[in-house]
């Protein structure tokens, strides 16, 4: 048996039995399949973006404002004006055509457009089925960017 020169400890050899053979099981295992999570019993639901704030001018009465407008708004005070903030889209484009019918100062953001363009240039002259085989390709790519 070797020793340990500093210390003068015996070290035992290293015991290795060739004869056991090492099984690796895969962590993955437990995991459902792919045909399993179409029926996970969970239902998900997208949550719908909030339409921007609607601001109205400082000059106005806060009880006019809030007669104007009706009800199902929440209305905030600021430096700039009355800030009103609608709980649907359907809301804010109902108060939306009121202040345009109306001569009230008021200022909003654009709403968001989840829509993107895309241009090909510089493609080559291909065959018809070939140009079908591509838009099913854009196609199946401008859905999963969508769902990014």
């Amino acid at each position: 048996m070797p020793q340990n020169k500093k210390r003068k400890i015996d070290i035992p050899p290293a015991r290795v039995n060739l004869s056991m053979s090492i099984t690796k099981g895969n962590r993955f295992n437990s995991l459902p399949m792919e045909e399993d999570l179409s029926n996970d019993g969970f239902i998900y639901e997208v949550k719908p973006s909030k339409p921007p704030p609607i601001i109205i001018d400082s000059n106005k009465n806060m009880t006019s404002i809030m007669t104007f407008a009706g009800e199902g708004y929440l209305f905030k005070r600021t430096s700039i004006g009355t800030k009103i903030m609608s709980p649907n889209l359907e809301k804010y484009n109902e108060l939306m055509t009121k202040l345009k019918s109306s001569t009230t100062n008021y200022f909003t953001h654009r709403i968001k457009n989840n829509t993107f363009k895309m241009i090909l240039a510089g493609l080559p002259k291909l065959p018809e089925n070939s140009i079908h085989k591509l838009s099913l390709k854009l196609q199946v790519l401008k859905s999963s960017l969508s769902k990014k």
